[in-house]
């Protein structure tokens, strides 16, 4: 029974955080930093300051903190189950692309992960969750094209630098309008194609 009532209540904790931190994002996204966040993150969350505090005792820079890493897994998480039915190295470099407008596509969470949480100095703690995973697969891709013999005189680790600039580029066009995050995924998959060197 002891068992079943610590399950219980660590249940409703992970609850109460998602709820907490989903209510993070969408208030950041769209009022920005109006009034009393803490106040405005708790109405949105259905909780009292006390037990928002209680969550997390550092207060708007661990909330937002909290919201942008959790923000940065669901990208690579994405990235992953679109890379499961890519063919092509090509398509798994999109695959990045494509995900942050899913992203942007899903609501506040984009414009959240996208432009809003940059106003925030504890985000540069944890930013960089999604980049480092673009890197190392843009790196990885790269590397095997060049083994194939499908890429040749390249640098990986600059190309793969400039890639993961244009894939938030994507991400921050997308958080504006869905035409646009649509013309620069289209350009994206562009410039990758174009890497491939021609006959």
């Amino acid at each position: 029974m002891a068992g079943q009532t610590t399950s219980l209540r660590a249940r409703q904790r992970v609850r109460t955080q998602r709820d907490i931190l989903d209510a993070v994002v969408s208030v950041i996204a769209y009022a920005g930093s109006d009034g009393p966040l803490i106040e405005q993150i708790a109405s949105e969350a259905g909780v009292s300051r006390a037990t928002l505090y209680a969550h997390f005792p550092g207060g708007v820079d661990e909330l937002v903190s909290k919201a942008y890493e959790r923000a940065g897994l669901r990208f690579v998480e994405r990235v992953r189950a679109l890379q499961a039915g890519a063919l092509s190295w090509q398509e798994r470099i999109v695959a990045h692309g494509r995900a942050m407008v899913d992203i942007a596509e899903s609501g506040p969470l984009g414009r959240f992960y996208n432009v809003a949480a940059y106003q925030f100095s504890s985000v540069a703690a944890v930013s960089g969750a999604g980049s480092r995973a673009s890197h190392d697969d843009f790196a990885s891709e790269l590397a095997d094209a060049v083994n194939l013999g499908e890429l040749i005189d390249i640098d990986i680790d600059e190309t793969a630098h400039l890639l993961i600039g244009a894939v938030r580029m994507i991400g921050i066009r997308a958080a504006e309008s869905p035409r646009l995050g649509a013309a620069s995924l289209k350009a994206f998959e562009r410039l990758v194609e174009g890497l491939r060197p021609r006959d």
